[in-house]
């Protein structure tokens, strides 16, 4: 089955954009019409999902990967959801298209050498970082490509397509060890792939090291020129000895050549550490090449916490699964007690599950009205709430409306994050030397950027202030 532009599916969302069938199925631009923002919805094939036990896989998977919360370097997953008997997925739609596409149409490449030089450094660190999340959280991708990343219009690199993710225990997890800790052999990609998945061997996080280092090797080189992925060492060997050049691309940084090749060893336990070491070896080189820091700043994920946990519980509210929400809610809360959207989403969660009477819920509402009326982004959740819990108190409305986060990614976000860094190290240095009225001045320059006043970090300044 294909839909149409135009079509409204489960009552909930509006086509918009249908896309060529990739690797796992057709895509589709869809808008949420109770939340008003686009997401991809990925339809499987009809063998993708076909016995019961592999819907039930699927959809562990993809619940695994919306556990990962919000991280500017990947693309979010809400979760999945049973159309027509078929689990689709539900994921952040990104607006700039994938990495393959930015190399294929040499969009990668503008500006001249030192331009394009640059942009593929800032590219693989976001790239590292993203699965340095994926990794922390216990996952291995095993279909690292450059398919498999999506661009923002502005350049901010994001890893989605989890769906072949495998788990690692818990208590291996928890080490991150790349020679100890493995998954079942989930399924690949041919020519991005380690020789640990040729052989079809349970993997470690290092063979998504390996994968990442291919897809930097396709970044400089405009194209795969091997037809398997564990060749790929041999493949850069010749490149470098033929000048780190091919016929209209940028020359490879013979420094970067050097770390893809610790990246490629054909001993698992052998390469490289993590992505986290990687993406700081990047960042270095990046500086000692160009005379200048790279362009993009690591994810403050301490900041995002809170969001993650406020929008990974509207998903689960938009699927019924109304206690799980609940809990998510008053966890963000805990968090940060003053976070708009969760106050207002456990308000209409509770009043769902019937925990709030139509008064105690309106009084609560009006309360958040008064304290945040200086708050515009604080008001329109409170404003949301207001008219789902009208409509539902006089039958009008059954499934509760909740309101996410804005997710705070891309190039602004990473603006204002290193600012709010640059500030507070300032502000703790003054502190330390009893400058007073300086941190006081730093402090407050910080917390004035959007958001960050409820920043934990700032929060505990404060008060030690």
């Amino acid at each position: 089955m294909k839909w149409e532009v135009g079509q409204i599916l489960l009552g909930q969302y509006g086509i918009k954009q249908v896309f060529e069938s990739g690797g796992m199925g057709i895509v589709y631009k869809v808008r949420h019409l109770g939340w008003g923002i686009d997401l991809a919805l990925k339809h499987p094939r009809a063998n993708f999902t076909h016995a019961p036990s592999q819907v039930t896989a699927f959809e562990q998977e993809i619940e695994t990967w919306a556990e990962l919360g919000l991280h500017p370097n990947v693309a979010t997953c809400h979760y999945s959801r049973q159309i027509n008997g078929v689990p689709c997925v539900f994921a952040e739609f990104v607006d700039g298209g994938s990495l393959r596409d930015w190399i294929t149409s040499r969009r990668l490449y503008r500006g001249g050498e030192e331009a394009a030089v640059s942009r593929i450094f800032s590219i693989a660190v976001q790239f590292a970082w993203g699965l340095a999340w994926a990794h922390q959280h216990g996952l291995v991708h095993q279909d690292v490509k450059t398919g498999n990343v999506l661009m923002t219009m502005d350049g901010t690199a994001k890893v989605t397509d989890f769906g072949l993710a495998g788990t690692i225990a818990q208590s291996s997890a928890a080490q991150l060890g790349l020679g100890s800790s493995t998954v079942t052999f989930a399924g690949w990609t041919p020519a991005y792939g380690s020789p640990e998945q040729a052989q079809g061997l349970r993997v470690t996080l290092a063979t998504d090291i390996w994968s990442w280092a291919v897809c930097v090797m396709e970044m400089f080189m405009g194209d795969i020129c091997w037809q398997s992925g564990p060749v790929a060492s041999e493949a850069l060997k010749a490149y470098d000895q033929q000048g780190r050049r091919t016929r209209g691309m940028p020359e490879m940084p013979q420094e970067v050549v050097t770390l893809l090749l610790h990246c490629l060893e054909r001993d698992p336990a052998r390469r490289l550490n993590s992505f986290s070491q990687i993406a700081d070896l990047l960042m270095h080189l990046h500086t000692k090449i160009f005379g200048e820091p790279c362009d993009v700043v690591e994810p403050d994920t301490e900041f995002l916490a809170a969001d993650a946990l406020n929008n990974r519980g509207v998903s689960l509210m938009d699927t019924g699964r109304i206690k799980e929400a609940t809990q998510r809610f008053q966890k963000c809360i805990s968090v940060d007690e003053s976070h708009p959207e969760a106050n207002c989403n456990l308000v209409v969660a509770q009043f769902h599950a019937h925990s709030l009477s139509p008064l105690k819920a309106k009084q609560i509402l009006e309360r958040f009205n008064q304290e945040w009326h200086n708050q515009p982004d604080a008001l329109r959740s409170v404003t949301s709430a207001m008219l789902w819990l009208n409509k539902a108190a006089s039958g009008d409305a059954t499934h509760p409306v909740c309101s996410l986060a804005i997710p705070r990614t891309g190039a602004e976000h990473a603006a204002d994050a290193a600012r709010f860094k640059r500030l507070l190290t300032k502000a703790e240095a003054a502190m330390s030397e009893s400058r007073y009225s300086d941190a006081q001045r730093y402090i407050q320059m910080a917390i004035e950027l959007p958001g960050y006043e409820r920043h934990p970090r700032a929060k505990n300044f404060i008060e030690k202030m």
